[in-house]
């Protein structure tokens, strides 16, 4: 089986309030969807999870976290996806 290796790099910033996540990836890989890039970072949190001591806390804050953010309308206002020119 051919080994496939994919390099995110999330940057976060929190300022006035507000937080801004941005996701990159490296410019010459140009393959990788978005849909992909959303299964990789969920494995990521779930790795995260069972990690964790105390597992069921770790999930509720992660599961809270996305309620409070989906019901917030103004959350991803300003999201948009911008695909670099190669």
């Amino acid at each position: 089986m051919k080994k496939i290796e994919k390099t995110i790099c999330v940057n976060f910033e929190h300022q006035n309030g507000k937080s801004s996540f941005n996701i990159k990836l490296d410019p010459s890989d140009t393959s990788t969807t978005l849909s992909e890039v959303r299964m990789i970072l969920t494995g990521a949190v779930a790795l995260s999870i069972k990690l964790s001591e105390n597992q069921p806390e770790a999930i509720r804050k992660v599961i809270d976290y996305l309620q409070q953010d989906f019901v917030d309308g103004y959350s991803f206002e300003d999201g948009k996806l911008i695909i670099p020119e190669f």
